[in-house]
Protein backbone atom coordinates (compact mmCIF):
# COMPACT_ATOMS: atom_id res chain seq x y z
CA UNK A 1 0.00 0.00 0.00
CA UNK A 2 1.33 3.42 -0.92
CA UNK A 3 1.63 5.69 2.10
CA UNK A 4 0.89 9.38 1.97
CA UNK A 5 1.70 12.04 4.50
CA UNK A 6 -1.26 14.29 4.94
CA UNK A 7 1.07 17.28 5.30
CA UNK A 8 2.32 16.59 1.75
CA UNK A 9 -0.98 17.85 0.41
CA UNK A 10 -1.66 21.55 0.10
CA UNK A 11 -5.31 20.79 -0.33
CA UNK A 12 -8.52 21.34 1.52
CA UNK A 13 -9.34 20.05 4.96
CA UNK A 14 -11.92 17.81 3.29
CA UNK A 15 -9.21 16.17 1.16
CA UNK A 16 -6.97 15.68 4.19
CA UNK A 17 -9.90 14.17 6.09
CA UNK A 18 -10.57 11.79 3.22
CA UNK A 19 -6.94 10.63 3.28
CA UNK A 20 -7.04 10.10 7.04
CA UNK A 21 -10.27 8.09 6.78
CA UNK A 22 -8.78 5.87 4.06
CA UNK A 23 -5.55 5.27 5.97
CA UNK A 24 -7.41 4.74 9.23
CA UNK A 25 -9.18 1.62 7.98
CA UNK A 26 -6.06 -0.34 7.03
CA UNK A 27 -4.61 -1.25 10.46
CA UNK A 28 -8.00 -2.25 11.88
CA UNK A 29 -8.71 -5.17 9.58
CA UNK A 30 -9.57 -8.39 11.36
CA UNK A 31 -11.27 -11.48 10.04
CA UNK A 32 -14.39 -10.78 12.13
CA UNK A 33 -14.53 -7.26 10.72
CA UNK A 34 -14.20 -8.57 7.15
CA UNK A 35 -17.11 -10.95 7.71
CA UNK A 36 -19.26 -8.14 9.15
CA UNK A 37 -18.43 -5.81 6.24
CA UNK A 38 -19.26 -8.58 3.76
CA UNK A 39 -22.65 -9.06 5.37
CA UNK A 40 -23.30 -5.31 5.47
CA UNK A 41 -22.53 -5.03 1.73
CA UNK A 42 -25.54 -7.26 1.09
CA UNK A 43 -28.02 -5.16 3.06
CA UNK A 44 -26.92 -1.63 2.16
CA UNK A 45 -29.41 0.44 0.18
CA UNK A 46 -27.35 2.09 -2.53
CA UNK A 47 -24.47 3.69 -0.67
CA UNK A 48 -26.21 4.41 2.63
CA UNK A 49 -27.94 2.62 5.47
CA UNK A 50 -31.33 3.94 6.52
CA UNK A 51 -34.05 3.61 9.08
CA UNK A 52 -37.58 4.89 8.88
CA UNK A 53 -39.06 6.97 11.69
CA UNK A 54 -42.70 7.81 11.01
CA UNK A 55 -42.45 9.36 7.51
CA UNK A 56 -38.79 10.38 7.87
CA UNK A 57 -35.99 8.29 6.39
CA UNK A 58 -32.82 8.78 8.43
CA UNK A 59 -29.67 7.80 6.54
CA UNK A 60 -26.07 7.28 7.52
CA UNK A 61 -22.80 5.63 6.67
CA UNK A 62 -20.62 4.86 9.69
CA UNK A 63 -16.88 5.29 9.18
CA UNK A 64 -15.93 1.92 10.62
CA UNK A 65 -16.79 -0.94 12.94
CA UNK A 66 -15.07 -3.03 15.57
CA UNK A 67 -16.32 -6.52 16.22
CA UNK A 68 -15.27 -9.58 18.15
CA UNK A 69 -17.47 -11.69 15.89
CA UNK A 70 -20.53 -11.23 18.06
CA UNK A 71 -20.71 -7.63 19.36
CA UNK A 72 -20.38 -4.59 17.08
CA UNK A 73 -19.14 -1.12 17.98
CA UNK A 74 -19.41 1.77 15.55
CA UNK A 75 -16.43 4.08 15.10
CA UNK A 76 -16.77 7.65 13.89
CA UNK A 77 -13.52 9.23 12.70
CA UNK A 78 -13.12 13.01 12.88
CA UNK A 79 -10.06 14.89 11.70
CA UNK A 80 -9.19 18.41 12.77
CA UNK A 81 -6.56 21.06 12.22
CA UNK A 82 -6.53 21.68 15.98
CA UNK A 83 -3.18 20.58 17.43
CA UNK A 84 -4.67 19.36 20.74
CA UNK A 85 -7.98 17.94 21.89
CA UNK A 86 -8.42 21.00 24.12
CA UNK A 87 -8.40 23.21 21.01
CA UNK A 88 -11.29 21.34 19.41
CA UNK A 89 -14.50 23.28 20.09
CA UNK A 90 -16.81 21.47 22.51
CA UNK A 91 -19.73 22.15 20.14
CA UNK A 92 -17.92 20.23 17.39
CA UNK A 93 -17.38 17.23 19.63
CA UNK A 94 -21.03 17.35 20.72
CA UNK A 95 -22.17 17.35 17.07
CA UNK A 96 -19.94 14.39 16.23
CA UNK A 97 -21.24 12.47 19.27
CA UNK A 98 -24.83 13.13 18.14
CA UNK A 99 -23.92 11.95 14.64
CA UNK A 100 -22.50 8.73 16.10
CA UNK A 101 -25.58 8.24 18.29
CA UNK A 102 -27.74 8.64 15.19
CA UNK A 103 -25.65 6.00 13.40
CA UNK A 104 -26.11 3.67 16.39
CA UNK A 105 -29.86 4.12 16.11
CA UNK A 106 -29.87 3.61 12.32
CA UNK A 107 -27.61 0.55 12.46
CA UNK A 108 -29.02 -1.31 15.48
CA UNK A 109 -31.85 -3.15 13.66
CA UNK A 110 -29.51 -3.94 10.75
CA UNK A 111 -26.84 -5.34 13.07
CA UNK A 112 -29.45 -7.41 14.93
CA UNK A 113 -30.89 -8.71 11.64
CA UNK A 114 -27.39 -9.93 10.77
CA UNK A 115 -27.40 -11.85 14.09
CA UNK A 116 -24.92 -9.64 15.90
CA UNK A 117 -25.43 -7.60 19.06
CA UNK A 118 -24.87 -3.87 19.19
CA UNK A 119 -22.17 -3.19 21.77
CA UNK A 120 -22.92 -0.76 24.56
CA UNK A 121 -19.84 1.35 23.82
CA UNK A 122 -18.96 3.01 20.52
CA UNK A 123 -16.07 5.33 19.69
CA UNK A 124 -15.46 8.83 18.41
CA UNK A 125 -11.82 9.02 17.34
CA UNK A 126 -10.35 12.47 16.80
CA UNK A 127 -7.19 12.81 14.70
CA UNK A 128 -4.96 15.79 13.96
CA UNK A 129 -4.96 16.23 10.17
CA UNK A 130 -1.33 16.96 9.48
CA UNK A 131 0.34 14.49 11.86
CA UNK A 132 -2.45 11.87 11.86
CA UNK A 133 -1.98 11.69 15.62
CA UNK A 134 -4.90 10.27 17.58
CA UNK A 135 -5.87 13.15 19.87
CA UNK A 136 -8.64 11.36 21.72
CA UNK A 137 -10.86 8.28 21.66
CA UNK A 138 -14.17 9.13 23.28
CA UNK A 139 -16.54 6.40 24.46
CA UNK A 140 -20.10 7.02 23.30
CA UNK A 141 -23.26 5.20 24.35
CA UNK A 142 -26.61 4.97 22.59
CA UNK A 143 -29.01 7.75 23.44
CA UNK A 144 -32.46 6.79 24.78
CA UNK A 145 -34.15 9.93 23.41
CA UNK A 146 -32.48 9.91 19.98
CA UNK A 147 -35.77 9.75 18.08
CA UNK A 148 -36.97 12.90 19.86
CA UNK A 149 -33.66 14.61 19.09
CA UNK A 150 -33.82 13.63 15.40
CA UNK A 151 -37.43 14.79 15.17
CA UNK A 152 -36.55 18.16 16.79
CA UNK A 153 -33.56 18.66 14.46
CA UNK A 154 -35.69 17.99 11.39
CA UNK A 155 -38.49 20.26 12.58
CA UNK A 156 -35.99 23.04 13.27
CA UNK A 157 -34.61 22.68 9.71
CA UNK A 158 -38.11 22.82 8.26
CA UNK A 159 -38.75 26.00 10.21
CA UNK A 160 -35.67 27.72 8.72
Amino acid sequence: MKEYRVSDFKESARRKGTIIHAQYRNPHKTWSRHVLLYKLEHVIEGKVFSRLMENIRVIGVPDDYETDGRNVSIIEVYSTTSPTIQAVPAQTITKKILQLQTYIWVMTPIIVKLEYRMASTHWLEIYEQDTRELLDRIAVNAREDIEDVIRAKILSKLGD
